[in-house]
This record gives structure tokens, sequence and C-alpha cells, in this order.
């Protein structure tokens, strides 16, 4: 009886379809890792003065939004902060 070719794993050996498959997989994973990799950590801020003075920020009393709203000011940004309660709005617009 005759076996079939293994690897040191058990596994079968790969085509060489196969291994270009997987080579084109792994690529496609390194660009787009790569890809995120600058947007997110290496690329410059953009210059948001080029598209206009005013920011309008939503739910700009908590979290993201607050956070938005202070970054836009100091960048230099006119900033209107609509909330939907008034007295986080003032304590937001004070800090």
């Amino acid at each position: 009886m005759q076996s079939s070719p293994t690897t040191p794993s058990g596994l079968p050996p790969l085509s060489a379809k196969r291994k270009r498959q997987v080579a084109l997989c792994v690529g496609r994973f390194a660009l787009r890792f790569v890809s995120a990799l600058h947007a997110f950590c290496l690329r410059g801020g953009k210059n948001l003065k080029r598209i206009g003075d005013w920011a309008v920020v939503t739910g700009a009393t908590d979290g993201i939004g607050e956070a938005m709203a202070f970054e836009f000011a100091k960048r230099g940004l006119n900033v209107l902060l609509l909330s939907r309660t008034e007295a986080k709005l003032v304590a937001t617009e004070v800090s």
C-alpha cells in the first residue's frame, strides 16, 4: 500500500495553485494592515481651516462629541455646540 506524501505536520503538501492563493491572501492582508497603520498612526492631520471657519458639533457635552469640540477649538475653528441638556452645555462651554 502506497501512502500519499505528507509534511512534517502530517498534512498533505499544498499545490502550486493553493500556494499562490495563500500568498495573495497574505499580501492583501499585509497591504491593508500597512495602509491602516499609515492612516491612523503616521499621516499628519488635515487642515480643517481649508474647509471653513466653523464646526458644528452635536452631542457636544459628553464623550466623543465633547472631545471633538475641544479639538476643533484647539485648531482655531469657531465651534457651535448642540446638546439636549442646557445645564451640561453651559458646563462644557465654561471648561
